[in-house]
């Protein structure tokens, strides 16, 4: 018994990136009633098609090649999944050829009907050929599917000017160096979003990539998991708010307070940090996790909330601890079976970290015989909110206030002429969430975190 399926192949775009020949690929791998068909064999369960080996329409690829698959069926995707299976394999030459892989599902998208993505994987540079093998059991009524696969080369990074800072203004706490999106993409070819959602975020969800543990390059591997996000996903930026690599370097995502697309549609009130790499066998790297843990820490400090504790996500609708991995909100093995039970551990090293390392900021100079307070009330607020600052110092004062990612939303100056000082802001305009309050003066610095109800 043979059926048959079609093979279309099209090139779709194709882009600059660091000066070199960088590609983004989207190729039709399946498409019914078009131009070719490859018969399927018969095999005792299975139907099993082979396609003949095919061109990866790449120039010039480096520092390697990244893939991703996006599945589409006229009814239930997950269906299709249980009955069929997806493999690719690659070839210099289109004679040699490597081991199989299995093409798999990516578990950070939000579940529809009809529609299946596939993780980020890599192959290398010098792989010119693919070929790919359809498997569907042959008891099963599969319906009507297409499928596109995306082939991406991100370009190599400048060996330069990785690494920068990153302020915090409520917590004396210092972040991990940070590796900005003008970094790890200086051309700016992997925009942010151009209209993002905003949260003041209750949870921390750890993933990790399910991509490759070793690379010379992480920021290429960063441009690679942004362009399979947007490209093969269709989402408006990279999924996570924060990525580490397993050489401990802290990446940008979307950033922070940003709504991202990294727990099944589940993604109200929960910050992504992804743990790039695999670790269903082993753990992440000590250095990596050293990140992670002061990462959890400065974070956690920002967001005024304790890794150990529980509360409700309104989104999934579960008590979740305040730093879950990806598996306790979704039907997924991320972050792997190797990682995730060792995560009591993880959060204990984050508070273990703070309690050693931060505390709410109060001043930034030790002044002799010079004491100072700084209160607001109320606490949590609503239409306004009144400072009162005490100091034997007499001078200029700035008084300012920032949101959670770190946008100035108010700012005076003011003469202090005595050792009290009393100010209203008016806050109705504000949003609900979590403010910062600095008053800068001779003394230094006194910040007081705030809460808009």
């Amino acid at each position: 018994m043979k059926s048959g399926i079609t093979i279309l192949f099209f090139l779709v775009i194709a882009f600059m990136l660091h000066a070199q020949h960088t590609q983004g690929v989207k190729i039709p791998i399946i498409e019914p009633d078009q131009i070719a068909k490859i018969d399927v064999e018969k095999a005792e369960d299975n139907f099993i098609l082979y396609s003949q080996a095919l061109d990866i329409p790449l120039e010039n690829p480096s520092p390697f090649i990244s893939y991703s698959v996006a599945m589409f069926a006229e009814k239930d995707i997950d269906a299709l999944e249980k009955n069929t299976t997806l493999w690719i394999r690659f070839s210099e030459n289109g004679e040699t050829w490597g081991d199989w892989n299995i093409v798999e599902r990516e578990s950070h998208a939000e579940t529809e009907d009809t529609f299946w993505y596939s993780t980020v994987m890599f192959t290398d540079k010098s792989m010119r050929f693919f070929q790919f093998m359809y498997q569907r059991k042959v008891e099963e009524k599969v319906s009507q599917i297409k499928a596109n696969i995306h082939f991406y080369s991100p370009g190599d990074t400048p060996k330069q000017g990785l690494e920068s800072g990153i302020e915090s203004r409520s917590c004396n706490c210092q972040s991990p160096a940070l590796v900005k999106r003008s970094a790890w993409c200086p051309n700016g070819t992997c925009p942010a979003q151009s209209f993002p959602t905003t949260d003041v975020m209750s949870h921390i969800i750890i993933h990790h990539s399910a991509g490759t543990n070793q690379s010379n390059d992480w920021a290429a591997i960063i441009r690679a998991i942004w362009s399979g996000h947007v490209n093969t996903n269709g989402w408006s930026d990279i999924g996570y708010n924060w990525l580490i690599t397993p050489d401990g370097t802290f990446f940008e995502g979307r950033g922070p307070s940003v709504r991202g697309a990294h727990f099944c549609g589940r993604n109200a009130r929960a910050e992504g940090i992804c743990m790039v790499g695999t670790y269903m066998t082993q753990t992440p790297t000590e250095v990596s996790l050293n990140t992670l843990t002061q990462f959890l820490a400065w974070r956690s400090c920002e967001l005024d909330i304790n890794p150990m504790d529980k509360a409700f996500h309104a989104s999934s609708g579960l008590n979740l601890l305040r730093v879950s991995g990806h598996r306790d909100g979704c039907a997924t093995s991320c972050p792997g079976d190797a990682f995730y039970p060792t995560f009591d551990q993880v959060r204990k090293n984050a508070v273990r970290y703070s309690d050693e390392n931060c505390s709410i900021a109060t001043s930034t100079k030790d002044i002799e015989n010079n004491t100072f307070s700084l209160t607001t009330s109320p606490n949590p607020f609503q239409q306004s909110i009144d400072v009162v600052f005490n100091s034997a110092s007499i001078g200029k004062v700035e008084i300012a206030m920032w949101d959670i990612t770190g946008k100035k939303v108010y700012q005076t100056q003011m003469l202090k002429d005595t050792i009290t000082l009393q100010h209203n802001i008016q806050s109705s305009n504000l949003t609900s969430g979590i403010y910062v309050l600095s008053i800068i003066s001779e003394v230094g610095i006194v910040h007081q975190k705030l809460v808009k109800e």
